[in-house]
């Protein structure tokens, strides 16, 4: 038989519970509202930047790049294609690196590494 000493010290925890939980649910929003602010607009401004490299080469084959550099159309859909498999090859090799390392040490040197590639 529970005694109703056993019921007291059961709604206790109970209680204890309930705030603890509204606790944890109150900081996991504000972790979250700071995440978004932080993380987003990075991410909004890496996927702008992506999509801006994608129709630049479109928007270059329309002004005759084509012409100005002497590539035959199959030669222009290789150029192109080679540009979108080192997405797909540098995709699995990054994520690698970012398990390993935090994302803020390797965005810094991922955009110093691009950033090199394209002046040198």
């Amino acid at each position: 038989m529970v005694s109703e000493n056993d019921n007291n010290k059961s709604s206790i925890d109970q209680c204890d519970d309930d705030d603890n939980d509204k606790e944890i649910r109150k900081r996991t929003q504000a972790l979250t509202r700071k995440l978004d602010l932080h993380i987003l607009p990075l991410l909004s401004i890496i996927y702008l930047n992506s999509y801006l490299i994608r129709s630049n080469i479109s928007n270059a084959k329309l002004i005759d790049l084509e012409d100005d550099l002497r590539l035959t159309s199959d030669q222009y859909q290789w150029a192109l294609s080679i540009f979108f498999f080192g997405y797909v090859f540098f995709e699995v090799p990054s994520n690698i690196v970012l398990r390993r390392w935090q994302p803020s040490k390797w965005l810094y040197l991922f955009h110093i590494f691009l950033g090199s590639c394209f002046i040198f």
